[in-house]
């Protein structure tokens, strides 16, 4: 995804908030960069979220994703893609089932701004993720949920993370949606819509509510020592409903079971003792 001053901007504020730093990943390079983008804003935004700092002169165009992660306080960003066609610093497959023994346990972010989409196998995309992430590292997804039709393979729902991260012992961070007057990286406003949740159920976007707009979720989820990467989730709006149906399932009544017993007893002794009486006429 290519970087704008609002990315960037969100970018800031979440490292701020989360108070994140150390090893960075993302998935897809940054790029390119906006012209904006300098190093004097960088600076200046920098300081204003109390991050990183970096050299450059104020009007010029900061030059790749690694400054702009430097700006932002971290030691490492590192990017990892399928295909080497835009530089990435890791070529690697998110569809791919076994994640490289090289890239697990290393990254206290990771970084999903726009290549969820693209990746056919959704269960490797997110179990490589949580493998790569440190113990109490964070990913960072934002993905297309609205009017954004043949970007890439999928829009999605933010009950999919919700129940994905929940049945795997993640902690919810942040959820909240944006709407975009124009495109996500035209420059355009990125406006917070609804309120931010922190739980999918009841739902937050009901049928038909949003507007030919386009609209992204971002949502953050952080390891515990409890998370796994394997648990397949059933979606939570059933799952409930099974629970309920269950728990209002009557035990069986007990006196009606023994009087049924009972009575079969009876009938077995009144069987044997017609067959007796047969015998003994036949007699």
């Amino acid at each position: 995804m290519p970087v704008v001053r609002e990315y960037a901007r969100f970018l800031a504020q979440v490292t701020s908030e989360l108070r994140l730093s150390g090893a960075a990943c993302t998935l897809g390079r940054l790029w390119p960069i906006y012209d904006d983008v300098t190093f004097g804003f960088m600076r200046r935004l920098a300081a204003e979220y109390g991050l990183g700092e970096g050299d450059g002169p104020d009007e010029a165009t900061v030059t790749d994703d690694v400054t702009v992660f430097r700006f932002l306080g971290y030691d490492v960003c590192h990017s990892l893609d399928a295909s080497a066609y835009e530089g990435a610093s890791i070529v690697f497959d998110m569809n791919a089932p076994v994640l490289r023994k090289e890239l697990a346990n290393v990254y206290d972010v990771v970084l999903n701004g726009g290549t969820m989409e693209h990746v056919f196998h959704i269960p490797n995309f997110l179990s490589n993720i949580s493998k790569m992430l440190k113990l109490h590292g964070c990913v960072i997804h934002m993905v297309p949920i609205h009017n954004q039709v043949d970007h890439g393979y999928y829009q999605f729902s933010p009950c999919l993370f919700f129940d994905y991260y929940q049945e795997n012992g993640f902690t919810i961070e942040k959820s909240v949606v944006y709407r975009f007057a124009g495109k996500p990286d035209d420059g355009s406003p990125w406006q917070i819509w609804g309120e931010p949740f922190l739980n999918a159920y009841p739902r937050s976007i009901q049928d038909g509510q949003l507007d030919q707009a386009i609209y992204m979720y971002v949502f953050i989820a952080r390891k515990t020592p409890s998370s796994l990467n394997d648990q397949i989730p059933n979606q939570r709006t059933f799952a409930n409903q099974w629970q309920i149906a269950a728990s209002q399932q009557q035990a069986p009544d007990q006196a009606a079971l023994v009087r049924l017993i009972m009575e079969m007893k009876i009938a077995l002794v009144r069987k044997d003792e017609q067959i007796a009486n047969l015998k003994l006429s036949k007699a």
